[in-house]
């Protein structure tokens, strides 16, 4: 196999899972860092002349897991391998690549031959030039599934370890909850906050005198109080996306009040992830939750705790905001403050609104807009969305035989650089045909002026391809996810929220009557479609 470029993706990666669990400071730390994969990497390349020459380009992911592959640095070279901007990958080892057995062996069994890339594993002696197996006699195979199970048992590992540390009482999160904050000399140890805590001791004390979520949350909001969020992004090291606009809401609200933390025990263990290579996690029975008490100094007495929490505002068997289970979801957005649209949690009849014209003074248009008539109105306009691209789709067919038809069929630079060189041979020909009287010189001052106009046309057509404009390649992979949109939805009469994700980036709502929905691959659709016309122009 011989790659159509010969740009070198030198690829290194870090994570968690490198380290050995409970050191920090180990060896395999030191082997694995991202600066020792890198000289590894570029005394391989001095070793071997083959790559003296050859262009190099780095893709680092550190501090991103093996065990999934969406990580920014391997989709950026996986990107530029599709568009052939790469010809060959160099990596310390296949667990550099991943450590899920079926991904790792996906990508270099199907993937990397299919772009016609070769891939070298440097530590695994493996160059899928001329080598099936690795040098230690392992099969490809074989070492990616060494590479899984390493990671599941030190999965386990990990688990047992925060385990251990749940039950002594331990705070193993990265950051404090609102109202405290890491005890300088143990970062397992809470202590109170000065600044936030403040604001936790209100929450309970308007919920003592009877106040409801939404009322508190309103409270708060007229006393301009920054939200949990708002701390963090101008105190902290952690940043959210928000702005101005962020509020209380009521889930907030109730979130601190059901925290048992607040009152000085430690709660762990109430959610747990279900695979390993997945971020998504499921909620734990409250019966399974570890619970030690006394483990810090609570914000609030526990008599205050449990009087607001049993007596006053006792959780509702629906309620499902405890410790965090509150995620917003959606792609409906208020066209007044960019915030996502609260569905409303009615079984008859439910309805999308913005929760900040609930809680603040400061009201948007007070969007109200129900879900039966908005899921009318999106079935609607997704199928004349999808009628709309079966259009585009033929637009850019037509368009194509077109320039066909007018001998501007596009090139790439290597189509070019043919196209030239076997124009400079006819040259070469023609000149040896007058060198031996075959043709009149007339004859040969006329073509060779032809052939030096069409080389001349050539040579500005590849300086184009340079320059980005008629390059195929590009437009091809958009051709093709166009194809697979209208192949995967033309006779889709239901539209579920996996569909609509998959069509729809975000949906405006200005009002019952006036909704803006901003499409996916829209803007990339319609500049193919804009060098498609300026080349028939």
């Amino acid at each position: 196999m011989e790659s159509q470029n010969n740009t070198i993706a030198v690829y290194l990666r870090l994570s968690e899972e490198d380290y050995d669990v409970g050191s920090k400071d180990s060896l395999k730390e030191e082997s694995n860092s991202i600066s020792n994969q890198r000289k590894l990497v570029n005394d391989y390349l001095k070793r071997h002349k083959e790559f003296a020459q050859l262009v190099t380009l780095e893709y680092c992911d550190d501090g991103y897991s093996g065990t999934n592959f969406d990580r920014p640095g391997f989709q950026r070279m996986i990107s530029d391998a599709s568009t052939r901007k790469i010809g060959i990958i160099i990596l310390k080892d296949y667990s550099r690549l991943g450590r899920n057995f079926l991904g790792v062996g996906h990508y270099l069994e199907e993937v990397f031959p299919e772009l016609e890339i070769r891939v070298i594993s440097i530590n695994d002696g493996y160059d899928s030039e001329n080598v099936m197996e690795t040098s230690d006699g392992i099969s490809i195979p074989m070492k990616n599934l060494i590479n899984d199970y390493y990671v599941k048992d030190l999965s386990k590992k990990v688990k047992s370890a925060v385990h251990s540390r749940q039950k002594k009482g331990e705070f193993i999160s990265p950051y404090a909850i609102f109202g405290y904050k890491k005890a300088p000399t143990d970062k397992h140890k809470l202590i109170i906050d000065e600044e936030t805590a403040p604001i936790v001791k209100l929450i309970f004390k308007y919920a003592l005198n009877g106040l409801n979520g939404s009322n508190i949350a309103r409270k708060l909001n007229g006393l301009e109080i920054f939200t949990p969020a708002g701390y963090s992004n101008t105190n902290r090291h952690r940043k959210y996306v928000i702005d101005d606009k962020t509020v209380w809401t009521s889930p907030k609200v109730l979130k601190i009040i059901r925290d048992q933390r607040y009152a000085g025990d430690m709660i762990s263990n109430v959610r747990v992830r279900t695979k390993i290579a997945k971020q998504e996690s499921e909620r734990v029975n409250r019966d399974e939750w570890i619970i030690v008490k006394g483990t810090h100094e609570g914000i609030v007495s526990k008599e205050i705790y449990w009087k607001v929490n049993n007596d006053i505002m006792p959780p509702t068997e629906k309620e499902t905001i405890l410790l965090g289970d509150y995620r917003r979801k959606g792609f409906y957005y208020c066209a007044d403050c960019g915030r996502l649209l609260r569905r409303s949690h009615t079984t008859i009849n439910p309805y999308y609104e913005c929760a900040r014209s609930r809680y603040t003074e400061d009201k948007c248009s007070e969007i109200k807009v129900y879900e039966k008539d908005m899921m009318s109105t999106m079935v609607e306009l997704i199928q004349n969305h999808i009628k709309l691209l079966c259009d585009t789709e033929k637009l850019i067919r037509d368009l194509k035989q077109k320039i066909y038809k007018e001998n501007k069929a596009e090139m790439t630079v290597a189509d070019a650089d043919n196209a030239i060189n076997k124009l400079q041979q006819t040259k070469m020909n023609l000149y040896e045909r007058y060198r031996l009287n075959s043709i009149s010189r007339e004859e040969y001052i006329l073509r060779k002026k032809q052939l030096a106009m069409q080389i001349e046309e050539l040579e500005e057509r590849k300086l184009k391809i340079c320059n980005g404009i008629g390059d195929r390649e590009e437009r091809e992979i958009l051709e093709h996810k166009l194809s697979d949109l209208i192949e995967k939805y033309k006779n889709v009469s239901v539209f579920s929220d996996a569909v609509m994700n998959d069509l729809i980036d975000k949906v405006i709502v200005y009002s019952e009557e006036r909704i803006e929905i901003k499409w996916k691959y829209q803007t990339e659709f319609e500049d193919m479609l804009m060098k498609l016309l300026e080349q028939v122009a």
